[in-house]
């Protein structure tokens, strides 16, 4: 799966990258304007950098362009994750409660959700820290948002991309779920 790290403007701030475990960054892709590349490259020269096509695109532009891209490159799986990320599991002594993930930890739930993503589940991600203890514990259908997955040919096969110009992966998520496609959020 590969993991995917829409960014503009954060130049030396790239926190998701600095949260992932350096094991994951061979998978990693970062997607930038190209006057971004080298400075980019130049603070994380272990992952790999796309030159998006236009500098000033909006998100849900650049993430249809990435799902495009991703299909083109042969990509079926792919873990898109928004730039500014820390990593979280919960606590085996008190669920409802958060610790920091540790490298094995994020490893796991990424290749949990991996083998999860299929033409029959093609989206699912990880809920967010704010609330959080109020979420079952486990896979669940429910609001995917900061990292997603997609099992890129079914979603591009099923959505229809850039309806909106900003919440599109609410968008996406909502057309899949009306198609009957259902979701696993941890």
């Amino acid at each position: 799966m590969k993991i995917i790290i829409p960014t503009r403007g954060r130049i030396g701030q790239q926190q998701t990258v600095k949260s992932l475990p350096s094991s994951l960054h061979p998978e990693t892709v970062i997607v930038c304007p190209m006057n971004e590349v080298v400075p980019h490259s130049l603070n994380h020269p272990d992952v790999a950098y796309l030159a998006q096509p236009d500098a000033d695109m909006t998100i849900s532009a650049k993430r249809a362009w990435i799902m495009h891209q991703a299909e083109d490159r042969g990509w079926n799986k792919i873990l898109m994750l928004d730039d500014d990320l820390f990593f979280y599991v919960r606590r085996e002594d008190k669920p409802d409660r958060l610790r920091d993930a540790r490298a094995d930890d994020v490893c796991y739930w990424f290749k949990q959700l991996e083998e999860r993503l299929s033409p029959d589940l093609p989206h699912g991600g990880f809920g967010p820290r704010q609330g959080n203890h109020t979420f079952p514990v486990g896979w669940h259908v429910g609001r995917m948002m900061l990292a997603l997955g997609y099992h890129v040919p079914t979603v591009n096969q099923i959505v229809q991309h850039e309806r909106v110009r900003f919440r599109e992966d609410m968008d996406i998520c909502l057309q899949l779920l009306r198609a009957g496609y259902p979701n696993a959020v941890n």
